[in-house]
């Protein structure tokens, strides 16, 4: 996102937690005058004070989140960050004259299988921690942000992959386990997703940080459109690295309880709305993603 941005000619100000560890930020974007890291907690109510009486903020991607990752399961906590904290983050922008928002939802909001394409209208159903927090979030974004004439838009990005990500997601774990030469233990595989490669959800931003005609109050799907089995996905990454479909362990766990096992974005709003598409093909997302983490992988034995 924050690359992305840059290049679209933004001041970028990465705002991350006091505990956070800002090392992909520093490993992905070039030194520059067009970004900078800021002590940014939306769960510290006198740190965002702060924030918006040092900066004078035009746009705001709200990319921050609990639950994402499947071992955090606090629902406190994630009421806390996800909604309560989107709420004081809304209310801020919107006293100090943010001029944009754009609120990061996620597909797990809608939480149910359904064998068509999801549009942005129908009917939610979330489970679990994640999904719950994250569809309360919107509606109490979308809310908060009409009754302060804040213009806002919420994104609902579907599976997504890039490089240095965690390897609790599925890509880097394959990619991890065909370098390491140790056999990954997953699920069947045969969950049908819609990925798109993290650079297009990040462009779908830069052209909502530009659009003229801004879509306000709008909810807007992110993904190809497209589904595929997690398996056939694995498939693909191992051809990509070199041929390590032995090591892919599918069956070894059982599925994760509650498992949606259909799940794509019917994106025609986006095309309509922003004139977007998820333009990079998966494989060339995946050769992109691997030339990334090697360059990384070889700087760090330097």
């Amino acid at each position: 996102m924050c690359r992305v941005l840059e290049k679209s000619d933004w001041h970028v100000l990465a705002g991350h937690r006091r505990t956070s560890n800002p090392w992909r930020l520093e490993h992905l974007l070039s030194p520059s005058v067009h970004w900078q890291n800021v002590i940014f907690d939306i769960n510290d109510p006198e740190n965002v004070t702060e924030f918006f009486s040092r900066h004078r903020v035009d746009l705001i991607v709200h990319c921050a989140a609990y639950g994402v990752d499947p071992r955090q399961q606090s629902f406190e906590q994630a009421m806390q960050t996800n909604v309560m904290a989107t709420d004081r983050l809304v209310q801020a922008a919107g006293a100090s004259g943010v001029k944009r928002f754009i609120h990061v939802g996620t597909a797990a909001e809608y939480g149910r299988d359904q064998l068509q394409p999801l549009c942005e209208t129908d009917l939610i159903t979330p489970k679990g921690v994640y999904g719950v927090s994250k569809a309360s979030a919107t509606l109490v974004a979308l809310s908060r942000a009409e009754s302060m004439a804040l213009p806002l838009v919420v994104i609902r990005p579907f599976g997504m992959f890039g490089e240095l990500e965690g390897r609790n997601k599925l890509v880097p774990a394959i990619l991890e386990a065909c370098r390491s030469q140790q056999v990954l233990p997953l699920t069947s595989g045969l969950q049908v997703r819609d990925y798109m490669y993290v650079e297009d959800a990040a462009k779908a931003c830069a052209i909502l940080g530009e659009i003229q005609d801004f879509p306000s109050g709008e909810i807007i799907n992110l993904g190809s459109g497209v589904g595929i089995r997690i398996r056939d996905l694995g498939g693909w990454v191992s051809d990509v690295v070199g041929g390590c479909d032995s090591l892919l362990g599918w069956g070894m766990l059982p599925q994760r309880a509650n498992e949606v096992q259909s799940m794509t974005a019917l994106v025609d709003k986006a095309k309509r709305l922003l004139g977007w598409q998820a333009g990079t093909p998966l494989i060339k997302g995946i050769e992109r993603m691997l030339d990334i983490e090697n360059n990384f992988a070889n700087r760090k034995r330097l």
